[in-house]
């Protein structure tokens, strides 16, 4: 879960598990745009369409863009 800024708010170890994230970017207060650019260079592409955006644009205010990230 992230806050209105874009920061992780909380995590689990299930989560890290499934987005393939380093204990560091679990920690609260990561930056979305961080989890996803690392995502990115270990050649992990975002599906998500809000997430790509994000990565390709670190000020993008994903949380006010009336999308959801949940894939179903």
């Amino acid at each position: 879960m992230f806050d209105a800024n874009g920061r992780l708010l909380v995590s689990n170890r299930r989560y890290g598990e499934m987005y393939q994230l380093p204990p560091e970017l679990l920690q609260m207060g990561t930056r979305f745009q961080e989890i996803i650019a690392f995502r990115a260079r270990q050649g992990i592409s975002p599906i998500d369409p809000v997430a790509k955006e994000a990565l390709a644009n670190p000020e993008i205010s994903f949380h006010l863009s009336g999308t959801s990230s949940r894939v179903n």
